[in-house]
């Protein structure tokens, strides 16, 4: 799994920690193994970096990219949007990283009614 930040920031860090946190806890829980430790990128605001970054994701062929702030989504989808390409947002938020997020509480679609899945 690739997590690709656009910058480091408080708000943004804490998204990223939450979402590790919550895979860490699913692989003790579930029993299934997230890997992603060697993954968490940071584009430090930069496009040109953010696109290097998520064609390295792509040759790596990790199985979901997880984009965090537009500009990195933007990059993302640009880049597997049109293609047959196996990778996928992360469809789901569990309670941990919904609590993180502030939307504790709430479904999937009543975050965002339109389907995350690439």
């Amino acid at each position: 799994m690739g997590i690709l930040k656009f910058y480091g920031s408080p708000s943004l860090n804490q998204i990223e920690d939450s979402l590790c946190e919550e895979l860490d806890s699913l692989s003790e829980s579930s029993g299934a193994k997230y890997e992603y430790k060697e993954y968490r990128l940071n584009g430090q605001g930069d496009a040109s970096v953010l696109n290097q970054m998520t064609a390295q994701l792509i040759a790596d062929d990790v199985d979901v990219i997880v984009p965090i702030a537009t500009p990195a989504i933007q990059v993302v989808q640009s880049q597997t949007e049109g293609k047959k390409y196996p990778h996928r947002f992360l469809r789901s938020f569990r309670s941990g990283f919904r609590k993180a997020c502030g939307f504790h509480g709430k479904s999937r679609e009543e975050i965002s009614p339109e389907p995350l899945i690439s």
